[in-house]
């Protein structure tokens, strides 16, 4: 960004006095001997995994890597070893490559105070193992830049540096959220009267420091997530020469306008993400003409887009280049007028209620790199003059509204730097886009649910974008077979699901990490596709998605490439046979389902290698798995329920309906905690993440629960769900009173067993219950009383048993449909049977 380019460029005049070269052999004097040696044992207390100071040995230490001297006296000025391959500043539309095994290692050698010169000190980005900051730094009187930002330092940040008079620059932002780093000391940085820039992200300084207002020559200033809760500074007006300021992540109480109307008209960027400020943008901020970058994200702004565009209209229409509103209240439409913006850079207005068409003026944005318009109300068409002259763009997101891409078959898109598009909803159809093959730096294509009928292409395939990471067509009307995908060498994820695909399952490349090729009409075997011999190699599939299709045959024994694998879901097909022992080298399995299968026999004791597994086995499934959701509905397992079910505490939705298990429902449950407590309830979905170089993807766990007689979804409420499902089972015995201890379950179907003995007298200690199905047993005796205390129950079913007696009273009882008692020798409303002495005997 050119305000990156203009602050570098600042930074360097201020350091113009020095006469500096970066040594590459030239014939000078070369280093200091003792400050070679000083070097060398700094080096010592560092790791170095990607070999980034192998040249650091002998040899003249002004031609080593990051180090830079003087060239007259030799002395060792700059220190330059921050990771060069994680740049976490740069906008989310240009990041791309981040190799984390590239960090140095270790702790920071006192030796440092031995570079008596040394005026700049760079170490970002790399792992200090939470170290505490060197008091020895605020020693080193000569340094004017420090640069330690995210190398995973912690505790207090010594006041010592306060002694650094000359200092300029000073960057000690952590990584968000993780940082560990307080201020406890304010007074020293009055001390620090020379400071230009000064970055605390992720700090704890809760209050925000008053002593900050005397560091007026500040330039750059930024205090993201510093854990305060203040009213906004009065004193911002005194730094006459501020160019950047940010406040994200904070609790911030006031106006936007009491910000903005503080501000030097220096001021470059200005970034309130996440502040909780409140009030619009005022129409003060049209004096801010040098203003580049505005970032004022989820702060619930309530206003019209046209009335914030025509603020902007004056001389910061000249000037500015991102514009990110995204996750606000604003409403009306985009006009026209957006097309004076010459040198934006970023239009990011997603997740807001804009209505209306997009202009056709945004396809003179020519510097146009980033446009987010997703999740809002927009309409109408998009065509070739939108993207008339957008030949900057990198990343194109529109998804969640109501448009229609239309443009000539013969179409070549003028962006042809293009990583992301996501024209998701976006109706672009009904043939597939042929335009797509153009584009061969793309990285991301969503384009769900857009209309596309018929089939993929083969040349598609064959000619796939060669830089393509990830690629979602789902939920469209795509059907026939897929094509192999052995040319998609760089393909890391694969969404198909919700087409009408058929046929085999084709050669997919080991290195794609996210199969979901769910809900089609998928046939066959799975054996040539895990088993095939161009897969031998170690597979980094991490999800593997193929439920509600038409796949059978037995499950191949070929699982021990696949070791990365956290999801499997297998559900809704015709799978035959036991599990196979190879399955127990899935150790890295969180989520596996398979139910509505045919499957049988026993479960190996193999699987017990799976810790994070979500699975069933008769003797060791409770002695070290973590369970949430245990699921195997609808299969043929038999056999009894162990009581090593009783030590999965974290378990909050069992499921073992419909299979042939038999015995006694163990007496133990009551000590299944998640159950008992609502407390328990997880903070968070159930959700397994995957990282790349390139990108993440975020898998949350779904499940399909019977509750209320329906099938229902759940994904993002899972978390809250407490639910018992054991029916169309061969259970016998009584209900445990132990069961009536699991407070907080909230469905209960024991239907359609052969269960005996009376409904716990205490089942009206369950209050959180909504459902209750005990229908089609042998349960005899009396309702309990207590069962009136239901509040909550919404659907009860206690047909065909051998209940007697009359129905209690209560205003949920007596609601139900009479079909809910029905087959027993009860008496009461809703029953039309009145009750008699001899009845309720």
């Amino acid at each position: 960004m050119k305000l990156a380019v203009a602050l570098l460029l600042l930074e360097l005049l201020a350091l113009a006095n020095i006469k500096i070269g970066y040594c590459n052999g030239s014939a000078y004097i070369g280093c200091i001997q003792s400050e070679r040696e000083a070097l060398l044992r700094f080096k010592q207390d560092l790791k170095d995994p990607a070999n980034r100071l192998a040249l650091w040995s002998d040899g003249n230490c002004c031609t080593w890597a990051g180090v830079v001297c003087n060239d007259s006296t030799g002395h060792v000025l700059e220190l330059r070893l921050g990771n060069p391959f994680l740049h976490d500043d740069e906008p989310f539309w240009l990041e791309d490559y981040k190799d984390e095994t590239s960090k140095l290692i270790g702790k920071i050698n006192p030796s440092l105070l031995d570079l008596k010169h040394l005026v700049y000190l760079e170490l970002s980005n790399n792992n200090f193992e939470k170290a505490q900051l060197p008091v020895f730094l605020g020693s080193m009187g000569s340094l004017r830049h420090i640069d330690l930002s995210r190398a995973e330092f912690t505790g207090m940040i010594p006041y010592q540096l306060g002694n650094l008079s000359n200092l300029q620059y000073l960057d000690l932002s952590s990584q968000i959220p993780l940082s560990f780093l307080y201020l406890e000391n304010f007074s020293w940085l009055s001390g620090l009267s020379l400071l230009k820039h000064l970055d605390l992200t992720g700090v704890d300084l809760s209050p925000i420091p008053d002593g900050l207002q005397n560091l007026t020559s500040l330039e750059h200033l930024d205090l993201r997530s510093n854990n305060f809760i203040s009213s906004i500074p009065t004193w911002l007006h005194k730094f006459t020469r501020l160019e950047y300021l940010s406040l994200r992540g904070n609790r911030l109480e006031g106006q936007i306008s009491s910000v903005v109307g503080n501000l030097s008209s220096t001021i470059k960027s200005l970034n309130l993400d996440y502040s909780e400020v409140q009030g619009k943008i005022p129409t003060s901020i049209a004096r801010l003409c040098n203003l580049r970058s505005i970032s004022i994200i989820d702060v619930k702004l309530s206003q019209d887009i046209s009335q914030i565009i025509d603020i902007f209209s004056g001389c910061v229409s000249d000037v500015i280049e991102i514009v990110d509103l995204r996750d606000n209240k604003l409403s009306s439409q985009l006009i026209n007028e957006l097309g004076q913006f010459k040198s934006l850079q970023g239009l990011l207005l997603g997740d807001n209620m804009i209505s209306g068409h997009i202009p056709s003026s945004l396809g003179k944005l020519s510097s146009l790199q980033a446009v987010s318009l997703s999740n809002n109300k927009l309409n109408g068409t998009l065509s070739e003059i939108h993207f008339a002259n957008l030949t900057s763009l990198l990343a194109f997101y529109v998804s969640g509204n109501s448009l229609t891409l239309k443009v000539s078959p013969d179409w070549v898109p003028p962006f042809k730097k293009i990583k992301s598009l996501d024209l998701g909803s976006c109706n672009s159809g009904p043939q597939f886009p042929s335009w797509i093959n153009s584009l061969e730096h793309l990285l991301f294509l969503d384009m769900p649910n857009s209309g596309i009928l018929g089939t993929i292409p083969s040349r598609f395939f064959k000619s796939i974008p060669r830089r393509l990471k990830h690629f979602n067509l789902s939920h469209n009307h795509i059907y026939g077979e897929i094509s192999s995908l052995s040319e998609a060498t760089q393909l890391e994820s694969v969404d198909l699901n919700s087409n009408s695909l058929s046929g085999p399952i084709p050669f997919i490349p080991f290195n794609i990490r996210l199969r979901d090729l769910s809900n089609n009409a998928l046939a066959g075997s799975l054996f040539h596709f895990l088993c095939s011999e161009r897969n031998e190699a170690k597979h980094s599939m991490e999800f593997l998605i193929l439920t509600n299709n038409s796949l059978s045959g037995e499950l191949p024994d070929c699982w021990m490439n696949l070791q990365h694998l956290s999801v499997l879901k297998l559900g809704n097909n015709a799978f035959t046979g036991a599990l196979p022992a190879s399955m127990g080298s899935l150790t890295s399995l969180h989520s596996l389902q398979l139910d509505h299968n045919n499957l049988s026999g026993p479960i190996p004791a193999s699987l017990q290698n799976c810790a994070k597994l979500v699975v069933f086995d008769i003797a060791w499934i409770g002695e070290k798995l973590l369970i949430m959701i245990l699921r195997l509905r609808t299969n043929k397992f038999h056999g009894h329920i162990p009581a090593e079910l009783c030590r999965l505490t974290s378990l909050h939705i069992l499921d073992l309906s419909h299979n042939n298990f038999s015995g006694t429902i163990p007496r133990c449950i009551n000590n299944l905690t998640a159950m008992m407590n609502q407390s328990n309830s997880m903070e968070t979905d159930i959700e397994y993440y995957t990282f790349s170089n390139h990108f993440s993807i975020r898998f949350i766990e779904n499940a399909l629960v019977v509750m209320k007689g329906r099938e229902l979804e759940y994904n993002t409420m899972l978390k809250l769900v407490r639910c018992m499902d054991l029916s169309g089972n061969n259970l016998s015995g009584d209900i445990p009173e132990e069961m009536t201890n699991l407070l907080a379950l909230q469905s209960l179907n024991l239907s359609h067993n052969f269960l005996t003995g009376k409904i716990p007298e205490n089942v009206g200690a369950m209050r959180s219950l909504e459902s209750i199905d005990f229908s089609g047993n042998l349960l005899s005796g009396g309702i309990p009383q207590s069962i009136s205390s239901l509040t909550f129950l919404s659907h009860l079913n206690l047909s065909d048993n051998n209940l007697t007696g009359k129905i209690p009273l209560g205003t949920q009882l007596q609601g139900f449909n009479a079909s809910c008692f029905a087959g027993n020798n009860l008496c009461g409303a809703p029953l039309p049977k009145n009750c008699t002495d001899q009845n309720i005997r």
